[in-house]
């Protein structure tokens, strides 16, 4: 029997570092890595048979579903995207689904999916919450990381011109911001002085100024990663420096739930920020938003869900809610058996 964890490294769909992350938070149990299956080619793997946990974002080639007998599967922290608009729900996939009962699903959206088609579901939570197994550790730095923080514009000609007029009374703040935020390569000119200016403005509320300048900021997914790191190995480790990093932090804000649910187990003060519109998608935060303090974007204004007292900053972050721990309690009794199963 071999172990492997799951590739999403597939030329044409881009690469999100968070996918690896959660690869790494299922290597911790296993005896050894023999490598990496293709989770958008599941169907093609062809070996001696290997035992995978099938977590993560279910899928863009649902074409390809169900996986191969020779993958023997652990359904874990495992969420079925509408995008697939049930072409992993036909006759046959449902048929795979019962056969590897109960399926461990990361949102209950797709629990009560696979319950309302008569497959035994319970709500797992993500793997990621136990990476603070093997990566918790009390030696903190003074940083602060803002990951992928997004902004919630409506492009009128008067927001725009109000913006700009801001931006001009800003200039010295926004341009001492400017170098540290990418907003992606499209945001250029004047959507991003835009886009800087409604940042500051909205985060400036929550943040102190010095947290917001002097935090590094961080991007998850980026058409560049499979140039800077073109095998899976090199992604794996480049998950495991971003979790060491996160680790050490002593606050980190985020829209990706790959890192605000890593540092729940980490035991890092994270917030989360909310700025999902499209149901679609929103489906995989369902059970989880409800673990993290939340920022939610709202008619273009950030909003927080928790109590705090003065702006944050990180001497003194919003303590993380304790209710993920159960669920990585039974994350982690669930594929220590699994492993252990001949």
């Amino acid at each position: 029997m071999k172990y492997k964890l799951l590739s999403v490294n597939t030329p044409g769909i881009r690469i999100n570092i968070g996918d690896y992350i959660q690869a790494l938070a299922s290597a911790q149990f296993l005896p050894r890595i023999d490598g990496f299956v293709d989770r958008e080619a599941l169907d093609s793997y062809n070996d001696e048979d290997t035992k995978v946990v099938l977590n993560g974002w279910f899928m863009h080639k649902p074409e390809h579903w169900p996986p191969s007998k020779c993958i023997v599967p652990l359904f874990i922290a495992f969420h079925l995207n509408p995008f697939t608009n049930g072409k992993m729900l036909t006759s046959t996939g449902l048929e795979y689904f019962k056969s590897k009962e109960p399926i461990g699903c990361r949102d209950t959206y797709t629990r009560d999916l696979l319950l309302k088609n008569n497959i035994k579901a319970y709500f797992s939570g993500c793997v990621t919450l136990t990476l603070g197994r093997n990566f918790y550790t009390n030696n903190k730095e003074d940083k602060c990381y803002f990951v992928d923080p997004i902004v919630s514009i409506k492009w009128n000609k008067l927001g725009l011109l109000k913006n700009l007029v801001l931006y001009f009374f800003l200039k010295y703040k926004i341009d001492k911001l400017s170098p540290k935020i990418s907003f992606g390569k499209r945001n250029k000119g004047i959507r991003r002085k835009v886009r800087l200016v409604s940042f500051y403005l909205e985060y400036s509320k929550y943040f102190t100024d010095d947290t917001i300048f002097n935090a590094e900021y961080i991007e998850h997914e980026s058409v560049d990663f499979s140039i800077k790191f073109p095998s899976d190995e090199m992604l794996l480790r480049e998950a495991e420096n971003l979790v060491r990093k996160y680790s050490r932090a002593r606050l980190v804000v985020t829209s990706r739930i790959h890192c605000a649910l890593p540092c729940l187990g980490l035991e890092t003060p994270v917030i989360y920020i909310d700025g999902i519109t499209d149901p679609r998608s929103a489906t995989r935060l369902d059970g989880l938003k409800e673990l993290f303090n939340v920022l939610k974007w709202d008619k273009n204004h950030l909003w927080a869900d928790f109590n705090f007292t003065k702006k944050i900053s990180i001497s003194n972050p919003p303590q993380n809610k304790k209710s993920w721990k159960p669920l990585c309690d039974n994350i982690a009794q669930r594929i220590t058996d699994f492993i252990s199963q001949k």
